[in-house]
């Protein structure tokens, strides 16, 4: 049978891994090293392990030593804690003055000390994902010429790192790469880069100028987002894609020049404020509002304007349109705009933020409304849904507001919009103290009682099976709820910062609880979890302080051992 040498690994293989005497989880047949406990000082990995998969002590920060043994022919990304003293038995993978290298690959896997300067050797041709993850003390390194790829966050929160020279060779600078590099003030990118990945120098927070050379054919998604000490930058030529957020908060950058090769723009590119000057046919700038003629899309709103036109052209208000930054970047002087006629989409958080903004009119013409597209409109005090809308995202306006609806599909009850023809209850427009949701509902959408803080109780029907994400974040009066038997998932961070909520109790229909679901739930003190939940995520009660137990059936210990994370363990209780 072929061996599985696959370093990635699943929540699913977690759980059905094998624990050795040390708690440390192998792949039923001991092939592959999944995850280390977290507990441990010293440790040696069982001969006959082929297989280090990726992060696999990565949080074992007491874990001072480990031994590598001959048999393992892989080492995935980051595998160890910061300071480890790491032996290895295998040729392959060898420890050169404190550089974890794989001779095979000629990659260098991990720096496992937290120090000053560091010298790659000359037989590394790839630098791997978190090579240098979180090296605070690292001042300045040498990278040899030999060096062809920077992987993915290589040098991510080195954020003593104050200049570095990027070889000739390399051809890639992945993503993340430098992010929150925060004293980096210079670096030199050379002709043979033609690729800039996202966020890979987002938020360094010194960079005031940078070279891209005429090689970089893209610029990824936030690539320079918070780099707010930048003030000048050029995009050459050859550039034909600039991402999402890619100079997004840059908030010392005053203008830029996008040239003609430009094909692809993102959504909220640029800053607020930001003068922009385009030599594309395709991207134009007209009376401050970035457009894509072929799309007829407006992608971005550039100056914070009392009155917007939408000139006729349009057909779609891009994702983030209006809201180009947090609160000190949004559009927050825009009063009153007209939309043509002609626009069919209002995008995700196309106005979200613009609290100044007093009213709107959603021609007949538009079809779909998308998250978050007015919500936080805090002066916004009523909105009209015309009859040709058909599609509408999670919590599309802002709590409070007066919405009228001429659409047979989503109706008003009882200030609940509902989405007839799904089912789904999208919205509590207005901050209650109780709630029925009525029997027809059978999904709670994402957001949908987000930053409701008066609501103190809901009753909700066993019609729904599904909690969306975030669908009770921020409801700190909430004390108390019932899942009713038809629930079979719990979406991520469905019940966050409810500070309130005291006690709950998961039916035994449910399945699934997402990431962050009772996070920051700091009365919560216990609660009940059936045998039929296989899945938990990450930081399911995270923050949750008061939580004393979180009971279980009986003999189902081993089983939500390997679904929670483990600083839960000890508050697992069997019932009697």
């Amino acid at each position: 049978m072929e061996i599985n040498k696959n370093t990635k690994v699943t929540y699913e293989e977690i759980a059905n891994g094998i624990k050795d005497e040390y708690a440390c989880i192998y792949s039923p047949d001991g092939k592959r090293l999944l995850e280390g406990n977290k507990e441990i000082t010293s440790y040696t990995i069982k001969e006959g392990t082929e297989v280090i998969c990726n992060y696999a002590f990565e949080e074992c920060r007491s874990l001072k030593s480990i031994v590598i043994p001959e048999s393992v022919t892989e080492v995935g990304s980051s595998p160890f804690s910061l300071g480890i003293e790491l032996i290895s038995h295998s040729n392959r993978f060898v420890v050169e003055d404190d550089l974890l290298i794989d001779l095979k690959e000629k990659r260098l896997i991990q720096c496992l000390k937290n120090k000053k300067h560091v010298d790659i050797p000359n037989s590394v041709t790839s630098i791997g994902d978190k090579a240098f993850w979180v090296c605070s003390s690292l001042k300045s390194i040498v990278i040899p010429d030999s060096v062809t790829e920077i992987g993915d966050d290589a040098f991510s929160w080195c954020t003593s790192l104050q200049s570095i020279v990027i070889p000739e060779a390399v051809t890639k600078i992945g993503n993340g790469a430098f992010d929150n590099c925060k004293s980096l003030q210079s670096i030199v990118i050379p002709e043979s880069v033609t690729s800039i990945g996202d966020w890979a120098f987002s938020s360094c927070d010194s960079l005031q100028s940078i070279v891209i050379p005429d090689s970089v054919t893209k610029i990824g998604e936030s690539a320079f987002s918070w780099c707010t000490s930048l003030q000048s930058i050029v995009i050459p030529e050859a550039v034909t894609s600039i991402g999402d957020k890619a100079f997004w908060v840059c908030s010392s950058l005053k203008s830029i020049v996008i040239p003609d090769s430009v094909t692809e723009i993102g959504v909220k590119p640029f800053d607020l404020g930001i003068e922009l000057i385009s030599h594309s046919n395709r991207f134009v700038v007209e009376d401050d509002l970035l457009i894509d003629l072929e799309e007829k899309r407006l992608i971005q709103c550039l100056k914070n304007k009392k009155h917007v036109d939408i000139p006729d052209s349009v057909t779609e208000i891009g994702g983030w349109a209006f809201w180009c930054g947090w609160a000190f970047s949004v559009c927050s002087s825009l009063k009153s705009i007209v939309i043509p006629e002609a626009v069919t989409k209002i995008g995700d958080c196309a106005f979200r933020f613009c609290d100044s903004l007093q009213s709107i009119v959603i021609p007949d013409s538009v079809t779909s409304i998308g998250d978050s597209a007015f919500s936080l409109c805090g002066s916004l005090q009523s909105i009209v849904i015309p009859q040709s809308v058909t599609e509408i995202g999670g919590m599309p306006f802002p709590l409070g507001i007066e919405l009228i609806s001429h659409s047979n599909r989503f109706v008003v009850e009882d200030d609940l919009l509902i989405d007839l023809k799904e089912k789904r209850l999208i919205q509590c427009v207005k901050d209650k103290d109780t709630i029925v949701i009525p029997n027809s509902v059978t999904s709670i959408g994402d957001k949908a009682f987000s930053w409701c803080k008066s609501l103190q109780s809901i009753v909700i029907p066993d019609s729904v099976t599904k909690i969306g994400n975030e669908a009770f974040k921020d409801c700190d009066s909430l004390q108390s709820i019932v899942i009713p038997d038809s629930v079979t998932k719990i979406g991520g961070d469905a019940f966050q910062l409810c500070k309130s909520l005291q006690s709950i109790v998961i039916t035994n229909s449910v399945t699934s609880i997402g990431d962050g679901a009772f996070s920051v739930c700091s009365s919560l003190k216990s609660i009940v979890i059936p045998d039929s939940v296989t899945e938990i995520g990450n930081g399911a009660f995270s923050g949750c302080e008061s939580l004393q137990s979180i009971v279980i059936p009986k003999g189902t210990k081993e089983q939500f051992e390997n679904v929670l994370e483990k600083e839960y363990h000890h508050l697992l209780k069997e019932m009697e």
